[in-house]
């Protein structure tokens, strides 16, 4: 899949349409790598005011610059910076009639004639109530991020990072696949990559199969409170969660050149 058509997030209409997958029992040390090689945590706020202004400052910089490596950096750094902040700053959609009125203040201006016309045209054809846009913009907003990976979705709310989700789809990516020892290979894992967790008093400790355990009934829940507390349903939810993971780490070339990891919508 080119970069261009590798979406950023799997929302919830995308799950039923993710291909049942098995680890290849060779792969696995390779497959807990790539899980725990880095984990989403959550992102602090971008404002809108805020992100453009630092947007307007790279460009201007960037043109400040003689033509060469500097100027490119600068100029692609301030639409990484503004396309960002459109997408994850809390804006409230204008509205369908709104969004009209603008584009006629501005038509032949800002905008062209043409493409102001036609775009009139579609906002009175498409059939889409104003509640239901807003609502949209809300649920898009990212919870956790990390270099290649955007979660979104309300049942998020309360984590920090997605490591648990992580720790959950290796155990249960193993065991599916009749990899024994499943436990103590992503304890191991995890210490391989120097991922430390908090004990008493707040203390980092090093992982063991207990906390490994505990960590895998914790997402068990998440996905009860997603999918339904039923077995069937249960295991859904748990094949889901292994084949999204599976999917990222069987794309890794069109990650590497310039796509995301995809998040699971919770909410």
């Amino acid at each position: 899949m080119s970069p261009s058509t590798f979406p950023q997030r799997i929302s919830s209409e995308h799950l039923p349409k993710l291909k049942e997958r098995t680890l290849d029992p060779s792969q696995a040390d390779e497959f807990l790598k790539f899980l725990f090689s880095t984990v989403a945590r959550r992102a602090g706020m971008i404002r809108l005011h805020e992100g453009a202004a630092v947007a307007q400052c790279l460009k201007e910089l960037a043109w400040r610059l003689p033509a060469g490596a500097g100027r490119t950096h600068l100029d692609r750094l301030a639409w990484q910076v503004w396309q960002t902040t459109f997408r994850v700053a809390s804006i409230k959609p204008s509205g369908k009639q709104k969004a009209a009125r603008f584009l006629r203040r501005h038509r032949g201006t800002h905008f062209r004639n043409s493409v102001v016309g036609r775009t009139l045209e579609l906002l009175e054809e498409v059939d889409v109530p104003d509640e239901e846009i807003e609502a949209a913009a809300r649920s898009s907003e990212a919870n956790l991020v990390s270099e290649r990976m955007s979660i979104q979705g309300k049942a998020l709310d309360h984590l920090q990072d997605d490591l648990s989700e992580r720790i959950y789809a290796g155990y249960h990516a193993l065991r599916l696949a009749g990899i024994p020892g499943a436990r103590g290979r992503v304890m191991q894992a995890l210490k391989a990559q120097r991922l430390a967790r908090k004990g008493l008093a707040g203390k980092r400790v090093a992982w063991d199969a207990a906390a490994v355990a505990d960590r895998v009934k914790q997402y068990r829940d998440v996905v009860r409170r997603r999918f339904g507390p039923k077995k069937d349903q249960v295991d859904k939810g748990r094949n889901l969660v292994v084949w999204k993971w599976l999917e990222l780490f069987n794309a890794p070339k069109a990650m590497d050149q310039g796509g995301q990891d995809r998040g699971l919508l919770e909410g």
